[in-house]
């Protein structure tokens, strides 16, 4: 997937307290790959794994 003007949220160090503080950044253009898989295992009655 193709993105453009995209946003995120990282964390930057507080140069006053020393502490990290979330902010937004512009990424301007990035490519997302990848592959997600879901999956829901019955190992024995009424005992699910997901």
């Amino acid at each position: 997937m193709d993105y453009t003007n995209r946003q995120l949220t990282t964390l930057v160090i507080n140069p006053n307290t020393g502490s990290p503080t979330p902010a937004t950044i512009n990424a301007a253009e990035s490519t997302i790959r990848g592959v997600e898989l879901e999956t829901t295992w019955l190992p024995v009655e009424r005992w699910m794994c997901s």
